[in-house]
């Protein structure tokens, strides 16, 4: 088990079509998800099962905010073009 304060960072890999919008809960890590842990020792290592998990569940839920708040401004934008209001 790597504990926390032996770890500088981590890196990850994940896509956008791994996300369910149709869903609030979060899913089980994606098979093609991608975590490795850079040791403050140099060392870069693939995450293990429990960071993989963690590193899952906040990139999960980030990346699903921003493509929300994307959508959303993207939105508000088309709305305003279309009713003739300019900056």
């Amino acid at each position: 088990m790597v504990r926390k304060d032996e770890i500088k960072t981590f890196t990850y890999w994940g896509s956008d079509d791994m996300i369910d919008f149709g869903s609030d809960d979060i899913p089980r890590v994606h098979r093609d998800f991608k975590a490795t842990l850079k040791l403050k020792n140099g060392t870069v290592i693939p995450a293990t099962r429990y960071w993989r998990r963690k590193i899952w569940e906040w990139w999960y839920i980030e990346r699903k905010q921003e493509i929300k708040n994307a959508m959303l401004l993207n939105t508000t934008r088309k709305m305003v073009r279309t009713m003739g209001y300019r900056r």
